[in-house]
């Protein structure tokens, strides 16, 4: 059920779904995925690194339990979008699943001097506890760090935390 989810999550699945005919009787079994937009950037007036995609909230059939998940499709891109410059940093995109305080997953991605497009899934299956907790919000930080062997601006920044929520509410940190 989940490689037949994730075929029409990419959208290669519905093309070849389509072609062949093949009832999608037993997708329509599981309920809808609903898609949740997300952005964050570095902070920059004209920012220097963004990210943005969709997130979706399910949960993976498994065994002995079911596993919460997010999964997370998009892109991150690092490079100047109002004036083309090649400077000493790198882009990463930060994605940390929570459940209460509690960190129970987090993935980077990260990209120098272009973009890089990533599908990724966060689950509460990171953390030593049967049933795995459940994600109650996910938050997005994109950060500029200065690429290896420079000298010149060795410090990070990063942007505001974006956070998302299953029930579809964002807001800023």
């Amino acid at each position: 059920m989940r490689s037949t989810r994730l075929l029409f999550r990419t959208g290669v699945g519905a093309a070849a779904m389509a072609a062949l005919a093949i009832p999608t009787v037993a997708v329509a079994a599981d309920p809808p995925i609903i898609g949740q937009q997300f952005y964050a950037d570095s902070g920059e007036a004209c920012p220097l690194g963004y990210t943005q995609g969709v997130l979706a909230w399910e949960t993976l059939p498994a065994m002995p339990t079911p596993i919460p998940a997010v999964y997370v499709s998009g892109v991150v891109v690092d490079g100047n979008t109002c004036v083309n410059t090649n400077d000493p940093r790198y882009t990463v995109a930060n994605f940390t699943a929570y459940n209460g305080k509690a960190v129970v997953d987090a993935e980077a991605q990260k990209v120098d001097n272009g973009k890089l497009q990533f599908e990724l899934t966060l689950t509460g299956n990171s953390v030593s506890t049967v049933p795995p907790p459940p994600i109650d919000r996910v938050t997005v930080q994109v950060c500029r760090a200065p690429v290896v062997g420079d000298s010149a601006d060795s410090f990070t920044y990063c942007g505001q935390e974006q956070t998302y929520y299953p029930n579809h509410t964002t807001e800023n940190s």
